[in-house]
């Protein structure tokens, strides 16, 4: 009988000691779930602040969106633009296969899509004036940019592309929107009118491909 008893209260006091255990981890997750719930909610009414500020700190976030981005800006012309001057002086731009540059510029994009377009834009500027060869190979990374992530900065550099002097150039702008083959493309093109006349015929021939893969006509 005292052996039983022995037994009996070894069992209850495991048992007293492994419901103790239960309601403490219960008690450590029921505290995480509310730090977690905190950590939440603060950062809920940070974003509230920020999104419905007075005009006073509205004013001074975008000044710190502007720093932001001038920082971005900063950083893309000393560390990348030399980068990918140097890649896009080496690749060929085989057809259908993605070169480094372009992963760069889409790198790029991912991490702050306006400072992006703007440095490329700058870019394309500069070389539009100063070095053909330079000038061809950004259109080249421009044509395989996904032209919603690259938006309106990629069609702005296809149209101007149709006025430069150097037909390849011209060819390149027209390229452009043929590889992109879209219900914009399509719009942009069959609206343009150049003198140059082997490039109104591409243009042309261009537009009614494109009728038939988008199932225009």
């Amino acid at each position: 009988m005292k052996v039983n008893r022995i037994n009996e209260l070894i069992k209850q006091e495991s048992l007293n000691s492994s419901v103790d255990k239960d309601k403490k981890e219960e008690s450590m997750n029921s505290s995480l779930d509310t730090d977690k719930r905190i950590s939440d909610f603060d950062s809920e009414l940070i974003l509230e602040k920020l999104l419905h500020s007075s005009d006073e700190f509205s004013t001074n976030y975008q000044v710190d969106e502007n720093s932001i981005n001038e920082k971005r800006a900063q950083y893309l012309d000393e560390k990348i633009t030399p980068q990918f001057l140097s890649l896009i002086k080496e690749e060929d731009f085989e057809f259908g296969q993605r070169s480094k540059s372009i992963n760069l510029v889409e790198e790029q994009l991912q991490t702050n899509t306006i400072a992006t377009q703007n440095w490329f834009n700058k870019l394309y500027l500069d070389y539009f004036r100063a070095d053909e060869k330079i000038l061809l190979s950004l259109l080249k990374v421009v044509e395989y940019l996904d032209k919603e992530l690259f938006f309106p900065t990629g069609q702005t550099m296809a149209i101007s592309a149709l006025s430069h002097k150097n037909d390849e150039i011209k060819e390149m702008g027209v390229r452009i929107f043929e590889n992109w083959c879209s219900i914009e493309s399509y719009e942009m093109l069959k609206n343009l009118k150049v003198e140059t006349i082997w490039l109104q015929k591409y243009i042309d021939q261009v537009v009614k491909d494109l009728e038939e893969e988008l199932c225009l006509i």
